[in-house]
């Protein structure tokens, strides 16, 4: 028996957050999807300038491109397990090109992300069964344009920069906000991708500001009227930090590197997020003939293994990891 077909529209924000948390409570267990976009999503930019009004600068363009690098990365870490976007074909690359609009008359911005997140999908549903990949589709297209999601990342900005009431009165992000936000972060946890991509879109809104911080004042993602002064004061001018994580548990090995005489790297894959990253494994370490023996076996036989790792990630992503435990995983 053919399983139910469900067409999931998506017309709108609101209509994104419902359905993202219909997936998480597996509303859509045993179902085949087909998730059609109209309209949405979309980004919309106002600049206020006094005196140069349908005109943009250099620095302001700098915030478009960040939108279409952040897409990009978007994609490269969706698809291909990676934010390297040196991934991406130009086939790739033009399925998820933007194109903005330009309001005659004034300087209001407008891109339309419907056909990058379609490509998307269609690569998505090819690698995920139809009750895990609805969440993360629709979470990459919440962050790239949904107002609670530049509503609460600028809430947090003036808690931590401590902006004072005369500069900024308002609350950006209400309570119902931050409840919509915990859908994308119990994603996270479930696919390590989705965390990634939240990071590098808060990245992006944070470069879209800086881009237009010698406005008078902007309007964005529904969010109108942010005075240049909040804009100049929210923004982040520090380097991204990286975190230290551990990641221990069952990997597969995809490849191995022996060319280094002192190391060599593992290219591994979570067997419960399916995160690929590599590893380094110090030639002190694996010349245990127990440990060596275990790696060798793990790669020729295409079986899971037990990896002990520290790692650091940056923007959600594994930068740098070192196995440091290799045990055997018994069948049942």
């Amino acid at each position: 028996m053919q399983p139910e077909l469900n067409i999931v529209k998506i017309e709108s924000e609101e209509s994104a957050w419902e359905f993202l948390k219909k997936s998480l409570e597996d509303s859509f267990d045993g179902s085949d999807l087909q998730i059609i976009f109209e309209n949405w999503p979309v980004i919309k930019i106002h600049i206020e300038k006094k005196g140069q009004d349908a005109s943009l600068n250099s620095r302001n363009m700098e915030g478009l491109i960040e939108l279409q690098k952040t897409i990009n990365r978007s994609y490269s870490l969706i698809v291909y397990d990676t934010p390297n976007t040196l991934s991406l074909t130009n086939s790739d690359k033009q399925a998820v090109e933007l194109f903005f609009k330009i309001t005659e008359g004034t300087t209001g911005i407008e891109a339309a992300l419907e056909k990058a997140i379609e490509t998307i999908t269609a690569k998505v549903s090819e690698k995920m069964e139809p009750k895990h990949f609805i969440g993360v589709v629709l979470s990459v297209a919440l962050l790239w344009t949904g107002q609670s999601c530049w509503r609460t990342w600028l809430q947090t900005q003036k808690e931590m920069k401590q902006i004072e009431h005369e500069t900024e009165s308002r609350q950006f992000a209400s309570k119902a906000e931050y409840q919509k936000m915990e859908l994308i972060a119990d994603l996270a946890k479930r696919v390590p991708q989705v965390q990634a991509v939240k990071e590098n879109a808060e990245e992006m809104y944070n470069n879209v500001l800086k881009s237009v911080s010698d406005a008078d004042s902007v309007s964005i993602a529904g969010i109108n009227d942010i005075s240049g002064k909040t804009v100049r004061a929210l923004i982040k001018n520090e380097p991204v930090k990286s975190k230290e994580v551990r990641l221990d548990g069952a990997y597969r090995i995809l490849k191995v590197d022996s060319s280094k005489n002192d190391s060599f790297k593992v290219n591994v894959r979570d067997t419960d997020t399916s995160e690929t990253f590599t590893a380094v494994i110090k030639d002190s370490f694996v010349t245990l003939e127990k440990h060596k023996k275990i790696l060798q076996n793990a790669e020729w036989n295409k079986t899971p293994v037990q990896l002990t790792i520290n790692a650091k990630r940056t923007k959600g992503s594994v930068t740098s990891a070192i196995i440091i435990g290799v045990g055997e995983i018994e069948n049942d």
